[in-house]
């Protein structure tokens, strides 16, 4: 095997052992002039803000009216956001539905409410730990990010672009190659916010505009998107990026949750 390039961990060389298709790395790297970070802004919580939130989250059926959605990285799924329909993990306890009390966390940490403030405003949130790149769209600002989801804010005419972009099968198989050796186990992806920040965005704008219009009808049909609708946003996004569908299209889809 040939040593990696500049940036890249000695496990991406490593990468065909575990399956992980070759294509995508140079093209993508190299597919558009704009990064990820060049729209958005792409951050993630710390330990502080974790602790911060315990003061202000309670089940929203016993908590204030206005409360707001707590999500944590286990409630990510592909364009699906599992709040309220899947039990979450957080603070040491199971939660059926968390909402947050924004003024009590400011109460106890003004740093963590003014940081939970800024957060307030249409959002991409990432997963880690997962087998390919989980992504949730939050329209209305509400959704509370509890670390270690990467929080990406772009501009509100750019959050279904970049939605399609960081779901596309082919930022599966760069992030897979990216990150291998650093998850729990290694058919997980976990990327930094740093890294999502400089993935590479599609050269290809009509077939990326396409492909936005095909998250947001993912996202809209929830559990009901069938696995057709699933390729097609793949197929197209693999144009978008410029790599060919196969194998990289197979791969990603025999990862996937919805498979």
């Amino acid at each position: 095997a040939s040593a990696p390039g500049p940036g890249e961990p000695w496990g991406a060389v490593v990468a065909e052992l575990v399956g992980i298709p070759a294509v995508g790395v140079a093209d993508v790297r190299q597919a558009g002039t704009q990064s990820v970070g060049d729209l958005a802004s792409v951050t993630a919580g710390f330990r502080q803000h974790f602790y911060g939130l315990v003061p202000g989250t309670t089940e929203r059926a016993v908590g204030p009216a206005g409360g707001r959605p707590l999500v944590t990285t286990g409630l990510v799924d592909p364009l699906r956001c599992r709040w309220s329909e899947r039990p979450a993990r957080f603070a040491g306890r199971r939660w059926e539905a968390p909402v947050v009390d924004e003024a009590a966390v400011a109460a106890a940490d003004p740093s963590v409410g003014a940081w939970l403030a800024d957060r307030h405003r249409p959002k991409l949130l990432v997963a880690t730990q997962t087998r390919v790149v989980e992504v949730v769209v939050d329209e209305t600002g509400e959704m509370v990010p509890v670390t270690p989801l990467v929080v990406v804010e772009p501009e509100p005419d750019d959050l279904w672009l970049l939605a399609a972009a960081l779901s596309a099968p082919p930022v599966t198989a760069l992030a897979a190659r990216l990150t291998i050796g650093t998850a729990r186990s290694a058919d997980r992806i976990k990327l930094t916010a740093g890294q999502v920040a400089d993935l590479r965005l599609p050269a290809d704008e009509e077939a990326w505009c396409e492909g936005a219009g095909r998250a947001r009808d993912l996202f809209e049909a929830g559990g009901g998107a069938t696995a057709g609708a699933w390729m097609a946003f793949g197929s197209v996004m693999c144009v978008a990026y410029g790599v060919p569908e196969e194998p990289l299209l197979a791969w990603w889809w025999a990862r996937h949750p919805a498979h």
